[in-house]
């Protein structure tokens, strides 16, 4: 296991959380591809439990996207809503990284990928990485992220 990464553990009767990181600065009009290291660790539990990581572009006004957004309650600036708008990848109790590390990108093939590389409005410079773990009447130990990047393709 990697000394040190970012990780999420929940338990209750239903909960939902998350982590997020916005980059600054990107090439309008350039196109990007996201990758992630990820691990649902110890996240074996039976049950209802998902993790899932997603990335969108921001808005042209500049604003960062809100919780609402991320938790899939209301419009990402890109037009798509709900729980697998910007998804690059998503696990489960009947899919899980099975206690490894493995890269997950918008550039290649992942359990529940919905989106793809992101090209940036010509008038948008932000991209927006985030997490979420939401479950129901079943304890998570932990999921992990240990490293995200983000590359221009173009």
């Amino acid at each position: 296991m990697k000394p040190s990464f970012q990780g999420l553990s929940a338990s209750g009767d239903a909960y939902a959380c998350g982590t997020w990181r916005r980059f600054l600065g990107l090439l309008p009009g350039a196109t990007y591809r996201i990758s992630l290291r990820v691990n649902t660790l110890a996240a074996d539990a039976p049950g209802a439990w998902a993790f899932s990581v997603h990335a969108a572009h921001g808005s042209s006004a500049g604003t960062p996207l809100t919780q609402e957004q991320m938790s899939g309650g209301a419009l990402l600036p890109d037009g798509n809503q709900g729980w697998g708008a910007g998804r690059i990848a998503e696990y489960s109790s009947t899919v899980t990284t099975d206690g490894k590390w493995v890269l997950v990108s918008t550039g290649t093939a992942a359990p529940g990928k919905v989106v793809g590389d992101i090209t940036l409005p010509n008038d948008v410079d932000v991209i927006t990485v985030w997490t979420r773990l939401r479950g129901q009447g079943v304890t998570i130990s932990g999921v992990g992220v240990d490293w995200v990047a983000v590359e221009q393709m173009n």
